[in-house]
């Protein structure tokens, strides 16, 4: 039964840690791309 707790609230805790990652990917990644394809038009 704890153990359960203890696994569920590290799951929730890598589910938090993908998503920020993600965000911050994207914030790095979007403004290159949109200059990128701003010089191709």
């Amino acid at each position: 039964m704890y153990s359960d707790i203890i696994s569920y609230n590290y799951h929730k805790i890598n589910v938090v840690i993908i998503k920020t990652e993600l965000i911050i990917y994207i914030s790095l990644i979007y403004p290159i791309f949109y200059k990128y394809t701003a010089n191709i038009k």
